[in-house]
């Protein structure tokens, strides 16, 4: 307390008269010391928490004021108490919500934040010594936009103005931790994705005014990076010490001494990045630290080497690489990589083969600078032997960015049947064949595309025979028994290809005219013309390998046109199967450009007739979109609205109509997953004539025949129609036309709704003596009604009776109208006058039995059309269930393709076999349902005759 020195010596102290202190005196100083210590201990355990909610208003009122974001946590726990003299502090459930446009992200959620400084150091000294500080439980979202911004970035610019110089002070950090965090990186603007899982990081460091020393250890159980759409690493256990040394107000990072282990592979690693103002200088170094092949081969993921424990290898792999200099939007920095491989050896446990001699040697380097176009890739020795069969090759490539400069060479003699001898496909269930590969390029592109075709050297061929592959992506073995492609400038030859998929057979001839630029250029489309000739075709099989195929992008067998191909067929099919649909003697060509295959004159046999089809099939949309124009002569009437999407949905009761028909028509629809037309979008325009028919079965025409005791008018024969159409958004419009049926004249207009709810008027001219007696006899008793009503009405030999018909075509309300009447209220009242005596005129036991027999066939309809429903509901639970087990199997294969493969294949069966008990069901329901239609119809008949 007293600033100044006392100086007093031994013999001082003696002579001091100092006041004795006896017991009593001596106990009450005890015992009001230990009282003030009991006070400060007190005090110090009692103001955090008497002063808590205060305190935790202040800290978050504090941060959210500084951020744009908001923060926010559930509990605050101070102590000076619990080790004196230092604070401890535990924050639990803190998070981080993003505004604005990262409103719905969650930047961060931490368990907990735990920190223990020495707090006499706050009041007492400039160094701050920190004893531990971490997070526990940590996710971490970070998301940046196309244009760069970024959830991260959340602190509000600092306004305000200070000439205050930053004291020098020294932070000692003794020890800091993450434990088990959780980071998902998302850069749209890189289209980068970065995702670690389970993160462990800890250690120690000094940050003063100056510079940040940190000592590093970090473990991650798996890292994922993707880059440009490409899967870099996948699954990645990692292990990684380092020093990091942050200088000159975070604008020079320097990592010495870098151990990183990714998987099995040891990697060294030394960089300094410096910013100076745009420029980013860069000097970093990498290198392999062993060189084992089996280091390398452990960053395959495991669904590729799934016993990389049990593989044999043996060889030496080694990669090495650095960035030099400056980068900024002009210039980017010197790179180089070079990687060999000398003797390797892989052998799979299972397998009894081995891919031997692997010897592959290669850089990649830029000198730095503005041109990207002085980037040489050069893949000097390629060389291995797989189960006793050889290959070699090599690949120079220069000015990839403008004209490439390509120099390659392969040559291989290859038994097939032996690969699966020796490399793990698990997904192929057979592969056979010969394959015989030899080929030569040297020159660069711009002599092909000014076809100076005498500055390319370009020759070799490719031959394959006996072929013969059967994997669990595919229900059906692909076999080509012989495929003879030549090398050219001008073009790839394909000049023999002869294969067998399934049940379908193709022979294929053409020439692709830019294979090289369609390889060694980005956006590039590729060109080709291809006759194509089949005996067979069955298209239900490739449907079917779809349906069963799922992935991010496609799970349906809709069949999408990439976007860079410009192809034209030439096809000559001899029978095509479509679905239940059969085409034979196909001729045309089908052009493909855009995304969009263009037909044009397509001619082909079908239901006894020819059809000529011309149009567009367009899948540059979300939804395909196809526009046709179709000629139908001769077809026959009763096949095609049994096997077509638009009769059954328009004119079911075409089935029951024998004879032909000719259509001219112009129609535009979508097309679903499965390619059936989607009605609800469909616009259509034509017209619809025929010879002579036949009818027998509808049940609109029956009906009438019933209620004019006509039987000879159920199997009635009409005379040439020629009807014209229009659809609207899946509306049919049907134009009035004139007929005769058994020669009686007849009209009939109407309309039919996308619910196959129809509203018809057909007018018959019946002459009078075709009526029975007690019609005749209401007849004339009407004629009497309707002049009392002050309408003059005189029915003459031919009688004109309009049926207004409405409901469905299986289950029609027929209304008949007699007479030349006019407004409607009494047209109303006419038309009930005729539907009364008509009824009256029944023999009432002949009509009790049919209300029997009709409730019948009601019941059973009902009882039927249950268990169909019921058994459908089922089924597609079934489909839709299997769908989403296989669509989440693709979905956790990501992006890669190896993966994706296997998940491919375990989702198609999956599918496959939901789809055949929802099939089984659906049968099983369908006979079921049948049995009782037919037992009601049996049943009905004995009442009603």
């Amino acid at each position: 307390v007293l600033n100044k020195h006392i100086h007093i010596n031994k013999s001082e102290i003696i002579s001091l008269n100092l006041p004795k202190i006896n017991n009593n005196q001596m106990k009450k100083i005890l015992k009001i010391t230990l009282s003030a210590i009991i006070a400060i201990i007190v005090t110090l355990a009692a103001v955090p928490y008497f002063f808590k909610d205060d305190i935790e208003k202040f800290i978050k009122k504090e941060i959210n004021k500084n951020l744009d974001a908001t923060f926010d946590y559930d509990q605050l726990d101070l102590s000076l108490f619990r080790d004196f003299p230092n604070l401890n502090v535990m924050i639990k459930n803190i998070r981080i919500d993003g505004k604005g446009n990262f409103k719905d992200v969650r930047l961060a959620q931490i368990d907990r934040f735990k920190m223990s400084l020495d707090a006499k150091r706050l009041f007492f000294k400039k160094d701050l010594e920190i004893k531990k500080i971490g997070l526990e439980g940590a996710d971490f979202k970070i998301k940046v936009l196309k244009n760069g911004k970024a959830n991260y970035d959340i602190t509000k610019n600092d306004t305000t103005q200070t000439t205050e110089k930053n004291e020098a002070y020294t932070i000692k950090l003794k020890s800091y931790y993450v434990k088990n965090a959780n980071l998902n990186y998302d850069d749209a603007s890189l289209n980068m994705h970065l995702k670690i899982k389970n993160l462990n990081h800890q250690g120690q460091g000094v940050f003063t005014e100056k510079d940040y020393v940190l000592t590093t250890q970090s473990q991650i159980d798996t890292l994922d990076v993707y880059y440009d759409n490409i899967h870099y690493l996948n699954n990645v256990k990692t292990k990684a010490d380092a020093i990091i040394r942050i200088e000159n107000d975070f604008n020079k990072y320097t990592i010495k001494d870098g151990n990183i282990l990714l998987n099995s592979l040891p990697l060294q690693t030394n960089m300094v990045i410096a910013l100076q103002g745009d420029d980013t200088d860069m000097d970093i170094t990498y290198q392999t630290s062993e060189s084992q092949l089996k280091n390398l081969l452990s960053l395959i993921p495991k669904a590729y080497m799934p016993d990389f424990e049990g593989l044999k290898t043996n060889g030496e792999a080694f990669v090495k690489g650095y960035v030099k200099g400056i980068y900024n939007e002009q210039i980017f920095p010197a790179f180089g990589t070079t990687f060999k491989v000398e003797q390797g050896y892989i052998k799979y446990p299972d397998l009894p083969q081995a891919v031997k001699q692997i010897n592959l040697a290669g850089s990649v380097v830029f000198p730095g600078g503005k041109d990207l176009d002085l980037t040489s890739v050069d893949l000097s020795k390629i060389h291995f032997v797989i189960a006793g069969n050889a290959a070699d090759g090599q690949l120079k490539l220069q000015h990839l960015m403008t004209d490439p400069n390509i120099q390659t060479a392969f040559h291989s003699v290859m038994d097939l049947g032996q690969v699966k001898q020796a490399v793990y496909l698990p997904e192929i269930k057979q592969l056979n064949g010969y394959l015989k590969a030899d080929f030569n390029l040297n020159g660069r592109l711009s002599a092909i595309e000014k076809q100076a075709y005498e500055h390319f050297k370009a020759d070799g061929s490719f031959d394959l025979k006996d072929f013969n592959y059967k994997s669990s992506d595919l229900p059906y073995a692909f076999n080509i028994s012989r495929a003879i492609a030549d090398i050219t400038p001008q073009a790839l030859n394909l000049t023999r290809f002869e294969s067998q998929v399934g049940e379908s057979d193709f022979e294929l001839k053409g020439k692709v005219t830019n294979y090289l630029s369609y390889i060694l250029k980005k956006n590039e489309v590729l060109k080709a013309v291809v006759d194509l000739h089949s005996n067979y075709l069955n298209m239900n099989e490739f449907m079917t390998a779809d349906d069963t195929t799922s992935s991010s992008s496609a799970q349906d067998s809709l069949i999408r046109i990439p976007k860079n191909l410009d192809v034209t067929f030439k096809a000559d099919a001899d029978k095509i199967r479509y679905k239940d649909l059969v085409l034979e003697k196909l001729k045309g060509v089908v052009t493909v450009q855009n995304q969009k295959a263009e037909l044009s004159t397509i001619l082909t046999q079908a239901f006894g007739g020819q059809m000529n089809l011309s149009g567009i099939y367009d899948t540059s949309k979300p939804n395909a979109e196809t526009s046709l124009k179709m000629q139908m002569k001769q077809l026959a009437i009763n096949q095609t609205a049994e096997k077509l999407t638009l009769f059954k949905a328009y004119a079911p009761a075409l089935k029951n109509i024998s004879g032909q028909f000719f259509s001219d028509f112009n129609m535009k629809v979508d097309l679903d997953k499965h390619m059936n037309p989607e009605l609800q979008t469909l616009d259509a325009a034509g017209l619809f004539k025929t010879s002579n028919i036949s009818i027998a079965g509808i049940d609109i025409v029956k009906k009438v025949s019933e209620l004019l005791k006509i039987k000879s008018l159920s199997t009635a024969t009409v005379d040439q129609v020629k009807a014209q159409f229009e659809i609207n958004k899946g509306n049919m419009q049907l134009k009035p036309f004139h007929f005769k049926v058994n020669d009686m004249s007849s009209s009939l207009q109407g309309k039919v709704g996308l619910d196959q709810n129809i509203d018809f008027i057909w007018t018959l001219d019946v002459p009078r003596k075709m009526l029975g007696g007690d019609v005749n006899k209401i007849l004339g008793d009407l004629v009497g009604k309707v002049n009392l009503l002050g309408l003059k009405t005189n029915l003459g030999d031919i009688i004109p009776i309009k049926f207004k018909i409405k409901g469905t075509y299986t289950d029609p309300k027929i209304i008949p109208v007699i007479g030349n009447t006019e407004g409607k209220d009494t047209q109303e009242n006419v038309t009930e006058a005729v539907s009364q005596k008509v009824d009256e005129s029944v023999d009432e036991a002949k009509k009790q039995a049919q209300k029997k027999a009709d409730a019948i066939l009601k019941q059973a309809e009902t009882e039927a059309d249950k268990i169909k429903a019921e058994a459908k509901l089922a089924a597609d639970k079934i489909r839709v269930n299997a769908q989403k087990q296989a669509d989440k199997l693709v979905k956790e294969a990501g992006n890669d393709p190896f993966k994706k493969l296997a998940a491919q294949a375990m989702a198609k069966k999956i599918v496959q076999e939901a789809d055949k008990k929802a099939q089984k069901l659906e049968t099983e329901a369908e006979n079921k349902a049948n049995l009782i239609l037919k037992n009601a119809q049996e049943k009905a008949a004995k009442i009603s005759s």
